[in-house]
């Protein structure tokens, strides 16, 4: 095996919690707006079919008359479809919601990290964001405004 692989399959690894007291509540806002969605659908089944219940009483239908049996049926073959249905949706959506605040905190990590060192005392560098992160024109302006400042200072 070579020793170099093991470096290799680091470097492709990525670490999507960059920022997880941002991160975390994205997903846990959106878990809850989907629950919350899907609670509030739930519902809205177990009333239709409790309305079919109602018609069939007022047909003076018979408590096991096949007719019941077939809306409880229905009833729990539409609630397995819903909670897979939630089950997919918070999977699916929390996947995706962690890879856009990815694209959204590393921006603000790294412009953390060089406004700290910055503070520190540190030799003012270029900041770079990495390839498709959003906000990507702010480096310019960031890097842009440090130079006229550096500019600037007497030396």
């Amino acid at each position: 095996m070579d020793p170099t692989s093991g470096t290799k399959h680091k470097k492709l690894r990525l670490n999507y919690i960059i920022y997880p007291q941002f991160q975390l509540k994205l997903i846990v806002f959106n878990i809850l707006f989907i629950m919350i969605a899907f609670m509030i659908a739930g519902l809205q089944m177990f009333r239709s079919f409790n309305h079919f219940k109602e018609l069939g009483a007022s047909l003076k239908l018979p408590p096991d008359h096949i007719f019941y049996q077939y809306i409880d049926y229905q009833y729990y073959s539409c609630l397995g479809n819903i909670l897979f249905a939630a089950l997919i949706s918070v999977i699916l959506t929390t996947a995706m919601t962690i890879y856009l605040s990815y694209k959204l905190a590393g921006p603000i990590v790294r412009l953390r990290g060089f406004f700290k060192k910055i503070a520190e005392g540190e030799p003012v560098t270029e900041i770079k964001f990495r390839d498709k992160d959003y906000f990507s024109d702010l480096p310019e302006h960031v890097n842009r405004a440090l130079a006229k400042i550096t500019e600037k200072e007497p030396k």
